[in-house]
């Protein structure tokens, strides 16, 4: 795009007897110079308007005098037409080969590139026209912009949420694991508790048992009643001699019944034994019955933690993801600068709170001095590419933000500047 000529005939305090006429076909930068009352502000608003940055439709922008608003802008787009903007107070219109081109506004944007204006109100300025500044020189739509940052916000802070959750339940999961013997000792756990207790099969067989071992009681106490009487009778044979045939036949009778005894008492020794076992079992089955449960119980508990911890790290994989993935949708509006950096959501690092906005060197923009952010913003003019630029308070710049100006202005950049000068009573125009 080539910028030709701005010719301001009626707008504001300029009226048709003194029109003011920039021809950037002799420099591409001009400048102005005057004490209040002497049109600045009328030139430079005329200047947008008829670039279709600011709207026509203010009454304060009419010329007083004559009634009107009369601007015209001739350039060269970037497909090598020429065209007209012809800008008065009923329409705008661009034209070119004498037709009149429809959506003139749009067309006239897309034709000229973003304008570079004076930005020191977007300096202080809130985050969401922070960034409809920015898309405007990147060329992306600032509403979709907000909505793909607000998405990743929320995608995030879900993610964070949920991490958070997982966290907490891991948290507890471990306390409780950590203070349990069979967690510790897992392996021996394992090998231990590898079968529930079966308390009524454990009680049928007591059962069972139990019957054998009374039997064997009775048999082992009828035994012992036997040898006692066998006792009495070897006394009573000694005693009673005269009782002998009858005693030495109940002694026949005893020693048989006590072979008998002897026998039994081998043969059903394990039945006693086997009592004696499952007693055993069976008294340390509630221990053993707790002992398994709780096992199951630790380790339903690991599972637990096991899941929670999983989805810990997935979650803190989505926030990161979300991250990243923002940091690349805000490099489509943030100029590849070192330093600049778009926060869309207040953080905390390194347990210091950082605000949203727009960051340059760590600093929030409102940080900066005014000439610290001329130049930032010059930089991001020239990143982009800003072919028209339209500052006023020319003054404000400093040496290093003029210094970066003259730059624009090798570079190609059509440029308009204006200078309080409480000296110069009239509207002085000259160009560098």
């Amino acid at each position: 795009m080539k910028l030709k000529k701005v010719q301001v005939n009626a707008y504001g305090g300029i009226n048709p007897s003194s029109p003011v006429i920039l021809d950037f076909t002799q420099t591409n930068w001009w400048k102005v110079e005057g004490d209040f009352g002497t049109n600045k502000t009328s030139l430079i608003d005329a200047i947008l308007t008829g670039l279709a940055q600011k709207s026509k439709d203010d009454k304060d922008r009419i010329n007083i005098a004559s009634g009107k608003i009369d601007i015209n802008v001739t350039f060269v787009g970037s497909d090598r037409k020429e065209y007209e903007i012809r800008c008065s107070k009923s329409k705008l219109e661009l034209r070119y080969s004498g037709g009149s081109i429809p959506e003139p506004v749009t067309m006239i944007r897309e034709l000229i590139g973003p304008v570079g204006t004076t930005p020191m109100v977007v300096k202080e300025a809130k985050l969401s026209d922070i960034i409809k500044w920015l898309a405007a020189y990147s060329n992306k739509s600032a509403e979709q912009f907000e909505k793909e940052m607000l998405k990743f916000k929320e995608g995030i802070k879900d993610a964070e949420k949920s991490r958070a959750d997982s966290n907490r339940s891991l948290k507890g999961l471990n306390e409780y694991l950590e203070t349990e013997p069979m967690f510790t000792n897992w392996e021996e756990s394992e090998k231990t508790y590898t079968k529930d207790v079966d308390v009524k099969k454990l009680s049928e067989e007591l059962t069972e048992a139990g019957k054998k071992s009374d039997k064997y009681i009775r048999a082992e106490e009828k035994l012992k009643q036997l040898k006692d009487d066998k006792d009495d009778t070897a006394r009573e044979i000694e005693d009673l001699r005269i009782k002998l045939a009858a005693k030495e036949k109940e002694l026949l009778e005893c020693n048989d019944a006590i072979e008998k005894g002897e026998k039994y008492l081998k043969d059903y020794k394990s039945d006693k034994t086997e009592y004696d076992a499952v007693r055993k079992r069976y008294d340390r089955a509630a221990l053993d019955k707790a002992d398994y449960d709780k096992w199951q119980e630790i380790k339903k508990k690991k599972k637990e933690r096991d899941q929670f911890e999983t989805a810990s790290q997935l979650f803190d994989t989505v926030a990161k993801d979300l991250a990243r993935d923002r940091k690349v949708k805000q490099s489509e509006i943030l100029p590849d600068i070192k330093g600049v950096e778009l926060v869309t959501d207040d953080v905390t690092e390194d347990g210091v709170m950082k605000k949203e906005g727009l960051y340059y060197q760590g600093k929030n923009v409102r940080q900066l001095s005014e000439t610290e952010w001329w130049a930032l913003v010059m930089q991001i003019w020239k990143k982009y590419k800003v072919r028209i630029i339209v500052i006023d308070n020319y003054q404000s710049l400093g040496s290093y933000g003029a210094e970066l100006l003259g730059k624009l202005s090798k570079d190609g950049a059509y440029i308009l500047t204006a200078e309080m000068n409480r000296e110069q009573k009239t509207l002085e125009i000259y160009y560098e």
